[in-house]
């Protein structure tokens, strides 16, 4: 089975609060996957 992998595309507005985490270190292969925990606008 074949995961699917997608670009996140979307825009932020200047003083917005973003938070992300990764699962293992986002550099190494094969892509980790990318939890948003918090996000304003």
């Amino acid at each position: 089975m074949r995961t699917l992998l997608r670009a996140f595309d979307t825009v932020v507005a200047p003083g917005s609060v973003t938070e992300w985490t990764a699962d293992g270190d986002p550099v190494t292969s094969p892509p980790t996957r990318w939890t948003l925990h918090r996000f304003s606008a």
